[in-house]
């Protein structure tokens, strides 16, 4: 990662491309999403189960977490798509 929300085009040690093929982008957003909705609101609704606070405060929590998760955990979404499309989608030719 050059930069929070850019990323290198190769590694600079071993030259793999970060980028890959054209829309390569969409597979790091999907899991991105992933990580917010199948990751994060589960364990929100749970602590909010567990502490017995009001709808509202959910509804705050969830509302504030799905704006400021997915720009926190951008950078990890692109690690794991890369190492995704290197270790297991790469072309063995």
């Amino acid at each position: 990662m050059r930069s929070w929300f850019r990323v290198a085009d190769k590694c600079e040690n071993c030259g793999l491309d970060f980028k890959g093929e054209e829309g390569a982008f969409l597979g790091a957003i999907t899991l991105n999403y992933g990580f917010v909705v199948f990751g994060l609101f589960p364990l929100i609704f749970f602590l909010w189960k567990l502490s017995g606070q009001s709808l509202q405060i959910l509804g705050f929590v969830i509302g504030g977490t799905s704006i400021l998760a997915p720009f926190l955990l951008y950078p990890l979404s692109w690690c794991a798509w890369v190492w995704i499309q290197h270790h297991w989608l790469r072309n063995p030719d």
